[in-house]
């Protein structure tokens, strides 16, 4: 009987102790993402850091990966609206 009391209460004990130590559901983890696109930030910019192609235009070939990068920032918007954190991290490949 009294063997049984012990381990009832280390039952309850456990329980309690888990319940306390564990993270409140109310935390939102913060989630860090990296994007990597082909941006070529590298050939649209010399050594003195000036725009090498005229104004109001874009090297074509740097169009896939800026709408890579414009999608992600899309579905990053919807995730804010559903109130999840993200942290966007792009990096030039």
């Amino acid at each position: 009987m009294k063997g049984r009391f012990y381990f009832l209460l280390f039952i309850v004990f456990c329980s309690k102790t888990q319940l306390t130590l564990a993270q409140p559901s109310s935390a939102k983890q913060l989630f860090r993402i990296g994007l990597f696109a082909p941006l070529y930030l590298d050939s649209a910019f010399d050594k003195n850091s000036t725009y090498r192609f005229p104004p109001k235009s874009f090297p074509k070939y740097s169009t896939p990966g800026l709408e890579l990068v414009e999608g992600a920032f899309l579905a990053l918007d919807t995730l804010n609206k559903l109130k999840v954190p993200i942290e966007l991290i792009v990096i030039d490949t």
